[in-house]
């Protein structure tokens, strides 16, 4: 029931059980179009995190990416593992292996969109502009609404600001 929310619905009610989102999803068969209506909900966590920060929602995120990749036959282990440190960045900056990580699905990544997100995730501003600028319109307008995007866009802010 609560995969058809929105980034302003985690905003505007305020007796929103976080906790009761991750159990419903928990309790249903783990299916592949589950998993994207979990991450699909999960991302939109993250874009209600953008525009007002909350730990509980920063929290709920997290548990609900922690749920997903229990699942690796169902998620890719590059999508799980950029959320997971898009989740993290948004706490702290990212630790050695962190990035490490980062670098490891980079080797072998041909995907644009896992690529321009691991750039944006290791703050390879150039990188990632280089391949944003390259997308059709289409895919551009997709990437511009993932969560990761708003990553990108404070990071230019900061570098114009810096």
């Amino acid at each position: 029931q609560f995969f058809s929310m929105g980034p302003d619905d985690f905003l505007r009610f305020d007796n929103l059980n976080l906790s009761t989102i991750i159990e419903d999803y928990k309790r249903f068969e783990v299916t592949e179009r589950h998993i994207e209506d979990a991450n699909g909900t999960m991302l939109c966590m993250l874009k209600s995190y953008d525009k007002k920060p909350s730990s509980e929602l920063l929290t709920a995120a997290r548990q609900l990416s922690d749920w997903m990749q229990e699942y690796p036959d169902l998620i890719t282990k590059e999508i799980a593992t950029l959320n997971r440190l898009q989740i993290t960045l948004r706490e702290r900056p990212l630790s050695y292996l962190e990035k490490s990580e980062i670098y490891a699905i980079l080797a072998d990544a041909e995907d644009e969109f896992i690529r321009l997100g691991s750039f944006i995730l290791l703050g390879e501003h150039l990188e990632a502009k280089a391949i944003l600028d390259k997308l059709d319109d289409e895919k551009s307008k997709t990437f511009t609404q993932f969560p990761i995007y708003t990553l990108y866009l404070n990071s230019e802010e900061e570098g114009n600001n810096g």
